[in-house]
C-alpha cells in the first residue's frame, strides 16, 4: 500500500499476485479480500470490456472453487465468459479455459448435463485449433501446444470416465 494507492491496477496486480500467493497455499481467508480488492480496484480504473477483468473474474471463481462456494464460482466463472469472448474470441485458450473451469464446477455439483455441454464446447474447439495449429508448426511447437494443453485433455477424459449419465454414448472423446 505504501507504493501504490489503493486506486492503481499496479496495487490490484499485487493485491492479485498476493491472492494467487495464498491460494496455491489453502489459505483462502487471506485470498478471498485481496483477489476482491483487486477487482474491485480494477473495475473502478480499468474499461468495462477490459480482459482483465474476466481474468480477475477467473480468478475469483477458481478461488470459489477451491473454498467448495460453488454458486459464488459459477458467478464469477459465468461474469467472465462474455468478457471473455468479446475480448479474445471462443478460439482463445482463456474463453476455452472459461469453459473447462465451468465443465469441471458442473460435475463437482453432480450437474453432469451441464457440464457435459461445457467439456463438448471446450474439447471441440481445442480439436478445430489443433488441426489448424498441425498444419502450420514445427515438430517442435505441435510437442510444445500437446504439452499445454494435457491437463485440459486429462479433465476431459476423466469426466467421460466416470460420468454417470446417458450422454456417454455421444462422448465426444472417443477416437474411433
Amino acid at each position: 500500500e505504501a507504493l501504490f494507492t489503493k486506486e492503481n491496477p499496479d496495487y490490484a496486480q499485487s493485491c492479485n499476485n498476493l491472492a494467487g500467493l495464498y491460494l496455491s497455499m489453502k489459505r483462502y481467508e487471506k485470498a478471498e479480500p485481496l483477489a476482491l480488492e483487486a477487482h474491485t480496484t480494477w473495475e473502478k480504473t480499468l474499461d468495462a470490456d477490459d480482459p482483465v477483468l474476466a481474468y480477475s473474474l477467473t480468478n475469483l471463481g477458481q478461488l470459489y472453487t477451491a473454498m467448495k462456494q460453488f454458486a459464488k464460482a459459477e458467478d464469477y466463472f459465468q461474469r467472465a465468459r462474455p468478457l471473455w469472448d468479446s475480448a479474445v474470441g471462443r478460439e482463445h485458450p482463456s474463453f476455452i479455459s472459461n469453459s473447462i473451469d465451468l465443465g469441471k464446477l458442473y460435475w463437482n455439483t453432480h450437474q453432469f448435463n451441464k457440464a457435459d455441454g461445457y467439456f463438448t464446447e471446450s474439447f471441440t474447439t481445442q480439436r478445430k485449433l489443433t488441426d489448424k495449429i498441425f498444419r502450420f508448426t514445427n515438430e517442435a511447437e505441435k510437442q510444445q501446444y500437446l504439452e499445454n494443453i494435457t491437463g485440459s485433455t486429462d479433465d476431459y477424459y476423466s469426466f467421460y470416465s466416470a460420468a454417470p449419465f446417458a450422454t456417454q454414448a455421444a462422448n465426444p472423446y472417443q477416437l474411433s
